[in-house]
């Protein structure tokens, strides 16, 4: 019976993990994830020192995640008629964005919550069909970074 149950907590595990998404911090092996895993159509652009991954996904919806000549996410832009996974795109900072973001809770209604801190800016926004947001690493940024970037416009 128990080696029935850590098989299945190992198979688990290994799906999880299959799954994984990028975030904030996160490596260039995540981006591939999240195409595989959104069914996503996944086009790469270098820019003078980071790298663009604009996935477009079936239902029109344009996720940007920008990584460092290391891999490493440093920014992610999102749009599209639903809100993104806010816990899965911002990682290990989501805790500190919902800190943040709590104390301006009744002012949330059509108003784009933002969190700015020394090492995490978010702005997260939109409504009825029309959400966009982008979040960033401000230490991490490359040099000539432009957050006009962000745009899902853009290439």
């Amino acid at each position: 019976m128990r080696l029935g149950l850590v098989i299945a907590c190992l198979a688990w595990g290994c799906l999880s993990a299959t799954y994984a998404s990028a975030s904030l911090g996160g490596g260039y092996d995540s981006v591939v994830s999240d195409r595989a895993h959104l069914s996503a159509r996944l086009r790469s652009t270098t820019v003078a020192n980071h790298q663009v991954h604009r996935l477009t996904l079936i239902n029109g919806a344009v996720r940007k995640e920008f990584t460092g000549d290391d891999g490493a996410v440093f920014a992610i832009s999102w749009s599209g008629r639903s809100k993104p996974d806010l816990r899965q795109l911002l990682g290990p900072y989501f805790s500190r964005f919902q800190a943040r973001t709590a104390t301006v809770s009744g002012r949330r209604i059509r108003q784009a919550l933002v969190a700015r801190q020394s090492d995490l800016v978010v702005y997260s926004g939109g409504a009825n069909g029309a959400f966009w947001g982008y979040a960033y690493l401000p230490k991490s940024l490359p040099g000539n970074f432009a957050l006009s970037e962000f745009n899902p416009a853009t290439p």
